[in-house]
């Protein structure tokens, strides 16, 4: 079984996928000094354990900007190139369909140099992270909708780590119990527990964790 320990707080979180905490700080002092950890990821102070204590950057992801979520980094996209590269690696017929894309370039580069009776330096192949950075292949998402653009900052980012604890500031202000619903749904199809720190209790249905400004714990 996987757990997070924040210090000073007394609730072992279970890491399982689809699980969803909400955890109500009511000691504006607190709050800070908790968000400080979580930026930090400091191992002395947030313990994920599974019969060992895990690599906090390697197994968990802060968000703190809810209303900049954005996987276009040059990081992200290099993952993202990547993984679809090894997809196509397996596929015969995608492999012979970049093999003929190649031979026409580089037999048109050759047309160029004759034409211009000049010779010219090209790369002689092209694998398919070439062809995504010529396209200019990105993630576009739905500003309407906030909870389509959080799931597929996630998806992206699972690229990158195989996170297992996502922890947000604020989030289930943005939600509803549908939203909820479905967000449940995804989190478990990725094997991802998420862990919401909020300032007041919200109305939704979830496992939730409250300290009042005495640091009580109910």
């Amino acid at each position: 079984m996987i757990t997070l320990k924040f210090k000073n707080i007394e609730t072992l979180f279970i890491v399982e996928p689809g699980n969803i905490y909400e955890v109500v700080l009511e000691n504006p002092s607190i709050l800070y000094n908790l968000g400080k950890m979580v930026s930090a990821l400091d191992e002395d102070n947030i313990i994920i354990y599974d019969g060992k204590q895990l690599d906090n950057k390697k197994n968990i992801l802060p968000i703190f900007d809810l209303f900049n979520l954005n996987s276009n980094d040059k990081k992200t996209l290099i993952a993202t190139y990547k993984n679809i590269d090894q997809y196509l690696l397996k596929d015969e017929k995608s492999i012979e369909t970049l093999e003929k894309i190649n031979s026409y370039i580089l037999n048109y580069l050759q047309y160029v140099s004759e034409t211009l009776n000049s010779s010219i330096d090209f790369n002689n192949s092209i694998t398919s992270v070439d062809l995504m950075t010529i396209y200019n292949f990105k993630y576009q998402y739905e500003t309407e909708n906030f909870l389509s653009t959080f799931i597929s900052f996630l998806k992206s980012q699972m690229l990158l780590n195989k996170y297992k604890v996502i922890i947000t500031f604020n989030l289930v202000g943005l939600l509803n119990n549908n939203d909820l619903n479905l967000l449940e749904k995804e989190l478990s199809y990725l094997s991802l527990t998420l862990i919401n720190i909020e300032s007041k209790k919200s109305r939704l249905n979830l496992k939730r964790i409250i300290i009042d400004n005495d640091l009580c714990e109910f």
